[in-house]
């Protein structure tokens, strides 16, 4: 009689597989009055057309959507409207 055969993985490291803090959450960012005051204080959108539109036309011109977020995180701090929130709108 053959010997029973035994399969087994060896040599495979588990890897932690956890969402990244950095990833911008858009959906929300476009739903803050701040910054929807921001891109209207910026010419967009125009009437009727989604605020994600203007955010990647806006990108777009600016060279990333990173760079559209930080040109709102400095108007953010700028303008003092919110002294107790953060730019994403998470309170202090």
């Amino acid at each position: 009689m053959p010997a029973t055969l035994v399969i087994g993985a060896i040599g495979i490291q588990s890897a932690d597989i956890l969402p990244s803090s950095d990833r911008i959450n858009w959906g929300r960012l476009l739903s803050l009055p701040a910054f929807q005051l921001f891109a209207s204080e910026r010419g967009g959108p125009a009437p009727g057309a989604p605020l994600s539109e203007w955010l990647a036309i806006a990108a777009r011109d600016a060279g990333s959507a990173e760079k559209v977020l930080d040109d709102y995180r400095q108007w953010h701090a700028a303008k003092g409207i919110w002294p107790n929130e953060t730019p994403m709108g998470d309170l202090l």
